[in-house]
């Protein structure tokens, strides 16, 4: 796990305990994809990193840009961040919410990363396949390695279903050397 996520892991799950108890997911989820827009643009960069600038203008300048559309406790979560230097890390914030609301709602999330591209027929069968394996509803992100060769690996939280060529003949070369 990266550091960024590390530090991110706190303020994702305050973000997303006090959503749950205001049971408004949707306003928290869209700030935060927001946000992750708004602070990846290069000038919004420089200005989050300047030393010169105050943290009271680094909030209030992302707070006005928005203009009313922010409740007080969104309000005091940008001056939390900016307070505490982690306005660059709201897109690890923004992944471990979405990860934790995920999992609030049943939902696993899971990574294919395959040797080519896996045509939408074949990604709505894998869906569908390892959504009656895990038992629950999936979303699924797929990553294309072509130094893979051939076949996939599926990422499920801590586990990893290797399904590669490779992996399979060092399976085979294993198993002949028995």
């Amino acid at each position: 796990m990266s550091e960024k996520m590390t530090i991110g892991r706190p303020y994702a799950k305050a973000v997303f305990l006090l959503a749950k108890t205001v049971k408004n997911y949707t306003s928290w989820a869209e700030l935060l994809s927001f946000l992750c827009k708004f602070i990846s643009d290069k000038s919004v960069i420089e200005l989050v990193k300047n030393p010169m600038m105050s943290v009271e203008h680094k909030s209030n300048f992302i707070i006005n840009f928005l203009d009313n559309e922010l409740d007080a406790m969104q309000i005091n979560f940008i001056r939390l961040l900016s307070k505490h230097k982690r306005l660059l890390y709201i897109n690890e914030i923004s992944e471990l919410f979405n990860a934790y609301l995920e999992e609030e709602q049943g939902i696993l999330r899971l990574e294919v990363i395959s040797a080519s591209g896996i045509g939408k027929e074949g990604r709505d069968r894998l869906t569908s396949v390892l959504s009656k394996k895990f038992d629950k509803s999936v979303s699924i992100k797929f990553r294309v390695e072509a130094e893979l060769f051939g076949g996939a690996i599926i990422k499920v939280k801590d586990s990893v279903i290797d399904g590669t060529l490779k992996e399979s003949l060092i399976n085979l070369k294993n198993l002949l050397a028995t």
